[in-house]
């Protein structure tokens, strides 16, 4: 879910894969 994580903050504090 690399693509919603960097639409949501910062893909670090979403857990970006």
């Amino acid at each position: 879910m690399s693509e919603s994580a960097k639409k949501k903050k910062s893909s670090k504090d979403v857990d970006d894969d």
